[in-house]
């Protein structure tokens, strides 16, 4: 009746109550009825607060004598159009106050995008403004400045040189920060998890600098461990099979679809753990069949010749996730142990089957996972303790390849051996450089894991 159809500043409680009559057909009032009042959307909670959506003083109440409620309306922290919803659960019935927010005094200034991605030479316009306190923003222009890796010209951005990049907004001595991450150039795979449940998981590939991006579902407890063939045009990855998912096979996918790699007449029991060698001329992966532990094979892409390459597993040893040598001449593989360590790090010769032992010179061993052999030089990063760690082949010149303040999972390296790109416990990707320990996070791939760079 009364009470909607308001603009006002955010926060501010209406002057006037929000009335509201419920009316039989015939336009009797209606007493003793019971009355909702909901809003609709999610909330956030900022430096000043907690910011909710435009909402009604109480949420329920009953119509008196003449049909009618009375109730005080708070306007949300949310500028723009919003909405109380009236529901009358007897009848079924709705009806919608309706509301415009508006932003409040100006309380600061922000950098918009606040966190984002971009090659040198390429660019975008800033958006900035002044906004309120609870971060809505108010339109006021504001001006620009930056550290050396980018330069600005009024409000367009241009990347200069690799690096992390500052970008500071200002507008009536009041100022924002915002960051942007120069990146080297390249395309990635990685997997998409689940929000929840059995939503789907998505095998995603991307460039850098969050362009050209491209999907394809998977069964939501996926684990595709993705690897691109050296001509860059197909992937090989897990399939994970029936749920629960540990009996996979390995399948290539490519622009006409997905298709299995080994034929089921090979016998395995489960295929993981795939990557193509530098020549392109193998698939190696970790293969289990019936009575035995995982064993290094390897398969020629169009998914003939599969041979063991590693020893026959026994009742104590099972070896993993192998990674050829730039030369092919030898690979790196994780074992499991007899006892005292998760995995091992080992490197095995390809046409002996010799295998070294590898061992730091006060004799313990390389414990890690992940080993990935650099597709340039003879260096193999792995994964220990939740940081990149580089080695030698014999274990020697162990050093971290990844700088502190977060841990990072699974990683591959980049083409020309210079970059790691890594999923974080900051749940997005980094892109890291070990030997200057530069790492750049790509803000838009929040949830994205086991990244794997296009050749």
């Amino acid at each position: 009746m009364s009470g909607d159809r308001v603009s006002d500043t955010a926060s501010t409680e209406l002057p006037s109550p929000l009335v509201v009559q419920v009316a039989s057909t015939s336009g009797r009032p209606m007493a003793g009825v019971l009355v909702q009042f909901v809003y609709v959307g999610e909330y956030s909670i900022t430096p000043n607060g907690l910011r909710l959506h435009t909402y009604a003083s109480t949420a329920t109440d009953t119509t008196d004598a003449h049909g009618r409620v009375s109730v005080r309306v708070t306007l949300g922290g949310y500028a723009g159009a919003d909405s109380v919803i009236v529901h009358v659960p007897t009848l079924a019935i709705d009806a919608v106050a309706r509301y415009m927010v508006l932003p409040g005094a100006a309380a600061g200034a922000v950098v918009l995008p606040v966190d984002t991605v971009v090659y040198v030479d390429g660019g975008f316009r800033l958006r900035g403004s002044t906004i309120d306190r609870w971060g809505n923003p108010r339109g006021e222009p504001v001006t620009y400045t930056s550290s050396a890796e980018v330069a600005i010209s009024g409000d367009s951005l241009t990347g200069r040189t690799i690096g992390r990049a500052t970008i500071t907004a200002t507008s009536g001595g009041r100022t924002g920060v915002g960051w942007l991450s120069v990146v080297p150039r390249g395309t990635v795979a990685a997997l998409l998890g689940r929000v929840s449940g059995p939503d789907t998981a998505r095998l995603v590939v991307f460039n850098l600098d969050g362009s050209g991006y491209r999907s394809v579902a998977l069964p939501y407890y996926a684990n595709p461990q993705p690897d691109w063939a050296p001509s860059g045009g197909t992937l090989v990855m897990q399939d994970p099979g029936p749920f629960p998912g540990d009996n996979g096979h390995l399948v290539l996918l490519d622009s006409s679809g997905a298709r299995r790699l080994i034929d089921s007449t090979a016998g395995f029991l489960a295929e993981y753990f795939p990557q193509y060698s530098v020549d392109g001329s193998w698939i190696y992966f970790a293969g289990t069949l019936p009575g035995r532990r995982a064993e290094i094979w390897r398969v020629h892409p169009d998914g003939s010749g599969p041979e063991r390459v590693g020893p026959l597993a026994d009742g104590y040893y099972g070896d993993l996730q192998p990674s050829p040598s730039s030369d092919g001449t030898r690979l790196a593989f994780t074992r499991t142990p007899e006892c005292c360590y998760d995995l091992l790090v080992r490197v095995l010769h390809v046409s002996t089957g010799a295998i070294d032992t590898l061992q730091r010179p006060n004799g313990t061993p390389i414990a890690g996972v992940r080993p990935r052999w650099s597709p340039t030089a003879d260096v193999i990063a792995y994964g220990n303790a939740g940081q990149i760690w580089l080695m030698q082949p014999d274990a020697s010149n162990e050093r971290t390849g990844s700088p502190p303040g977060h841990g990072y999972g699974a990683f591959d390296w980049s083409p020309d051996g210079r970059w790691l790109i890594a999923e974080s416990d900051a749940d997005m990707l980094y892109v890291i450089e070990p030997a200057s320990g530069l790492a750049l996070p790509l803000a838009f791939t929040r949830r994205f894991t086991q990244p794997a760079w296009r050749p």
